[in-house]
């Protein structure tokens, strides 16, 4: 089974419908060569197209923050890059959206390239006046810094479209979209105020593997430089969700346990669901995790440990 039909068994057994998918396709169908949207604040489901990279998302940039030298990206990717104008990105924004009143934004990565949306996220991003926006054709199947770099161009350009809270700008993702989300939260703390780590958590240090016969954790990502690291850990705030029964558990929470005790980050949240295994948040947890990363307390039950 490839990628996308696994990960889309995984979300439709826990109940999740792919419910961005028939609307962007058809809507896309009569879109692939339209030019940039126009300023108006769309609301609803909001097909986008992109023409201005952010500039970190340079490849030069992306290559100092995680040390890949230019002959390891061309070893893997000839192209070395890719171009904005000929990605596609779908948005979630609130209906009662209004340019007087500013939004929250979270950056969604999918471990699938098609689209993707919880149908109870929807209400808590009403809510919390948050908009959402996903980049397409940015699953686990494609190159690391084309998933970062378009969470970048996301951020760069909806600013342009939408009255943003700067302070309310956060990365999510679930499975491997999680890891590549807490990789990005870890090393762009300049851009975004936190990560929202589902199913997934990339990390930079070892980590022991409670199993006897298991060898530990290596680093999945380089550690970020100590000035970035410093606001990642007492200025940015996080959230790691993971199910009970999620392959991912174990890690997940001993990432958390060292992340408190060993490099003294502040504001970093496990929410564990029970009876779950590897599944994105459910509503009321999305609702709960959403509000302790816009510093609203810590939801009963969650409290970090």
């Amino acid at each position: 089974m490839d990628t996308r039909s696994r990960f889309s068994s995984i979300l439709r057994s826990a109940g999740v419908e792919l419910a961005f998918v028939l609307i962007w396709a058809g809507a896309l169908s009569g879109q692939r060569d339209r030019p940039a949207p126009p300023p108006r604040p769309e609301t609803g489901i909001v097909n986008l197209q992109f023409q201005e990279r952010h500039p970190l998302s340079a490849m030069a940039v992306l290559r100092e923050r995680f040390g890949w030298t230019k002959e390891f990206i061309q070893e893997h990717d000839p192209v070395g890059d890719y171009d904005l104008s000929k990605q596609n990105f779908a948005a979630y924004v609130p209906e009662k959206y209004q340019d007087k009143v500013p939004h929250g934004l979270l950056v969604w990565i999918n471990p699938i390239d098609d689209p993707w949306f919880h149908p109870e996220w929807a209400p808590v991003l009403d809510g919390a006046q948050f908009i959402a926006v996903e980049a397409l054709k940015a699953g686990n199947d494609q190159f690391v810094w084309l998933r970062i770099g378009l969470a970048l161009d996301a951020v760069h350009n909806m600013r342009k479209l939408y009255n943003i809270d700067s302070a309310r700008v956060f990365v999510g993702g679930f499975s491997g979209g999680g890891r590549c989300a807490a990789s990005v939260g870890l090393h762009f703390p300049d851009v975004f105020q936190g990560f929202y780590a589902m199913g997934g958590m990339n990390w930079f240090s070892s980590i022991r593997n409670p199993d006897p016969i298991g060898v530990p954790w290596q680093p999945q990502i380089p550690r970020p430089p100590s000035s970035r690291l410093r606001v990642a850990a007492k200025e940015r705030r996080h959230v790691i969700m993971v199910g009970a029964q999620d392959f991912n558990h174990a890690h997940a929470t001993l990432v958390h346990r060292d992340a408190l005790k060993n490099e003294g980050f502040t504001a970093l949240l496990l929410q564990e669901m029970k009876d779950s295994a590897h599944v994105p948040a459910d509503g009321k947890t999305f609702s709960e995790g959403l509000k302790f990363l816009v510093n609203k307390g810590t939801p009963k039950g969650t409290k970090p440990r």
